[in-house]
């Protein structure tokens, strides 16, 4: 009489291996051309954010107020209270939304009004100030 052995074989074979490899392959490739795009459109909006902490210590430092002001989709300023433009900043491959905008620290250093300015590349990352507070948001 013969005995026959059960024995299982557990695991995954060469040609599965190869697959899963191949795949995320693809799945790679297919992403990292976002990637580049994804950095820009941060670091923008990180910069428009230090920009609007520099008019906000500003606007304290100086007992009044101070604005950011959106003056194109890809242009913005820095004023003082009288109006008179301490810098000008442009930003190159994304937009800024809405296009024409203008956020006002008083001498506290906080806004009116809940505030939302978008950053604009293949997706959209926003930059919030509350209001009432001044506290500016970013991802």
């Amino acid at each position: 009489m013969r005995k026959s052995h059960d024995i299982k074989k557990s695991g995954f074979t060469l040609v599965e291996l190869i697959m899963v490899v191949v795949v995320l392959g693809l799945l790679a490739v297919s992403a990292i051309p976002l990637f580049p795009d994804e950095v820009d459109r941060v670091g923008v909006a990180r910069r428009v954010a230090h920009d609007l902490r520099m008019a906000q210590s500003y606007s304290m430092s100086q007992g009044g107020s101070c604005s950011l002001v959106v003056t194109s989709s890809t242009t913005y300023e820095i004023r003082n209270a009288s109006g008179t433009v301490l810098s000008t900043h442009s930003v190159n491959g994304v937009t800024l939304s809405p296009a024409s905008l203008t956020i006002t620290f008083n001498h506290l250093g906080s806004v009116t009004n809940d505030t939302t300015l978008s950053v604009i590349r293949n997706g959209s990352t926003d930059i919030t100030l509350t209001g009432g507070t001044g506290r500016i948001t970013t991802p």
